[in-house]
């Protein structure tokens, strides 16, 4: 049985180049008709600091 529900991916963009390149990615996989829902994790430098 085949369902038309996104699936739930963990992003993580982290710090340095990682956001450009996950942006990048997430425009490669829409073109591509990945049907994902991004959930957004937050890390790098300034979350570790908190």
């Amino acid at each position: 049985m085949t369902t038309n529900s996104a699936i739930k991916v963990a992003v993580v963009k982290g710090d340095g180049i990682g956001p450009e390149i996950m942006d990048a990615t997430l425009k490669v996989l829409k073109a591509a008709g990945a049907n994902i829902e991004p959930e957004y994790i937050e890390i790098g430098e300034q979350v570790y600091l908190t």
